[in-house]
């Protein structure tokens, strides 16, 4: 009898699935995404599909368990609102303590510049 594939969890999106994917793998279990492709071209079907689905062959399933229990999707790894600050003009990581760009000099207190008015002589 074919070992059957059996459904360890399911995510809203491939790109979630594929970092527990990897992980399995590397462990040595076979996994597979399933309704990934499906899901990401028209993600309105993902209800009807039971979204994305990460499979792996049953003989494997309590394995798989294990690892996916010490697994923390990335997603979930960082509270929003401990990611650090970055500057809005280039991207770089501001310290907690200031709010002005060390690499660039942009600064979350900075005034915006005045609009000019078009019709306005000059």
């Amino acid at each position: 009898m074919p070992d059957d594939l059996v459904t360890l969890t399911t995510f809203q999106s491939a790109s979630d699935a594929e970092p527990l994917r990897i992980a399995l793998e590397e462990n040595g279990i076979q996994a597979f995404v399933a309704d990934g492709n499906t899901v990401t071209a028209n993600w309105l079907w993902g209800p009807a599909l039971g979204y994305v689905k990460v499979q792996v062959p049953s003989s494997q399933a309590d394995a798989a368990r294990e690892i996916m229990s010490q697994h923390v999707p990335a997603s979930e790894g960082m509270d929003p609102d401990d990611r650090p600050a970055t500057c809005l003009a280039c991207g770089t990581p501001m310290p907690g303590d200031t709010d002005t760009c060390p690499k660039c000099g942009w600064s979350f207190n900075a005034p915006e510049p005045a609009a000019s008015d078009p019709e306005e002589p000059t």
